[in-house]
């Protein structure tokens, strides 16, 4: 990743501890605005899944399907509409949905660390004993 001199031109060091913490009391200030701006837009955008679907046919289609009344909200109209598509072979929508019932894959690999009883008995020995076996003493 390359940085854009301006940017770094841009950079002014802090001079004493007033600024700094001037700078600090900003920053505190702008994180938790836009924190509060994410939750209210996190709400919302719950409290819009839950409202019924806006178009009368979206809402029978989700019948026709079996759906039963009580479950006919925007959130159950999004992931039909999702699996729809993944079954049609749109790749990011077959992920969507698989992440979304928690099969993700998991990016980490555990590894196993085969030891031999000689390993272990190794371990257990001071380094002292170690250095006396090797012939450093």
């Amino acid at each position: 990743m390359s940085v854009n001199e301006k940017s770094i031109a841009n950079l002014r060091p802090v001079t004493s501890t007033e600024e700094a913490r001037e700078r600090g009391k900003k920053g505190g200030q702008k994180s938790g605005e836009v924190r509060r701006q994410r939750k209210k837009f996190k709400e919302t955008l719950e409290l819009l899944l839950h409202l019924p679907p806006g178009l009368s046919d979206q809402k029978e289609t989700l019948l026709a399907l079996g759906v039963d009344e009580d479950d006919c909200d925007n959130q159950t109209l999004i992931a039909i509409s999702m699996i729809q598509s993944a079954a049609a072979g749109d790749v990011k929508a077959a992920a969507w949905v698989r992440d979304t019932v928690g099969e993700k894959p998991t990016d980490k690999v555990d590894a196993v660390i085969a030891t031999s009883p000689l390993d272990e008995k190794l371990a257990e020995l001071s380094q002292e004993e170690l250095r006396k076996i090797a012939g450093l003493d």
